[in-house]
Parts: C-alpha cells; sequence; structure tokens
C-alpha cells in the first residue's frame, strides 16, 4: 500500500520539492543559496541587538528572541543539509516577506530606520527563495550558483 503511494506521488514530490533526493541524502546546498542562508541567520542576530536596543517591553523581547532563534536553527540546519531544512526555512522567508513586506510603504511614514531594517531583511529573504527554487541543471547543480 505505502509502495503504491510512493509510485503515484514520487514524481510529484520530485517535481515540486526542485531536487531529488538520493537515499534519504539531499544533495549538498549551490554557493549562492549557503551564502543567502548564512546571511539571513547573520541578520537575525543583528536584528537581535537592535530589538534589545529597541525593545518597549520584556514580553516583546522575548518574543522576539523566540522568532530569531527559530529563523536561526532553521537557517543553520539548511546549511547542514538536514533533511526538509530547505523547505521549512523556505516556507519561513515567504511568510516573513508577507509579513513585513505588507506593511512596508507604510511604515516610512513613521521612521526611516525601522522600515530599511525590514527592507534589507526582505530582501535577503527574497534572495534565499530566489536561489532554493531555481531549476537545477542537468549536471544535478543550480543553475543560480555562484
Amino acid at each position: 500500500m505505502f509502495r503504491q503511494a510512493e509510485n503515484d506521488f514520487g514524481s510529484l514530490i520530485q517535481a515540486t520539492s526542485g531536487h531529488v533526493v538520493h537515499g534519504g541524502a539531499q544533495p549538498p546546498a549551490g554557493h549562492a543559496l549557503t551564502i543567502a542562508t548564512l546571511l539571513i541567520c547573520w541578520w537575525t542576530l543583528v536584528e537581535t541587538a537592535l530589538d534589545f536596543v529597541t525593545g518597549n517591553g520584556n514580553w516583546d523581547f522575548a518574543s522576539a528572541i523566540a522568532a530569531n532563534l527559530i529563523v536561526g536553527i532553521a537557517g543553520l540546519a539548511v546549511v547542514m543539509n538536514v533533511r526538509f531544512a530547505r523547505e521549512i526555512f523556505a516556507f519561513i522567508c515567504g511568510v516573513g516577506i508577507l509579513a513585513l513586506g505588507s506593511g512596508l510603504p507604510l511604515a516610512f511614514g513613521d521612521s526611516l530606520w525601522i522600515p530599511l531594517i525590514s527592507l534589507v531583511d526582505c530582501g535577503g529573504k527574497l534572495g534565499f527563495l530566489v536561489f532554493a527554487c531555481a531549476p537545477p541543471h542537468e549536471n544535478g547543480r543550480r543553475a543560480l550558483s555562484l
């Protein structure tokens, strides 16, 4: 029963994941994907420091630390080629872009620094999504690898 489901959905899973998984191990991430992931992890550390400086209360700071910790752990899992880490990190990046990007034009009226910080965050996450969703070449490597 499970073998039949694997045969039926195998091509769908390979087509939607963008890469072929052989023997449970993912092919190594391209250099561009690794650099984009590490830049996002580095930027979460910068944001954590900025949240500490501009934090209004203990709960705001605690929730920002928890969110940045989740992003950092998922990003490091991508660098270490943990199974399904790219998909989870891509989801986190997509949700972050939708959450921050929708209010970004309105935030420029209040201040200049906070929207610029959010713009850098959205740009880094968008860069990761571009590299993660790039179609592979015939040799198995990504088309947009550095």
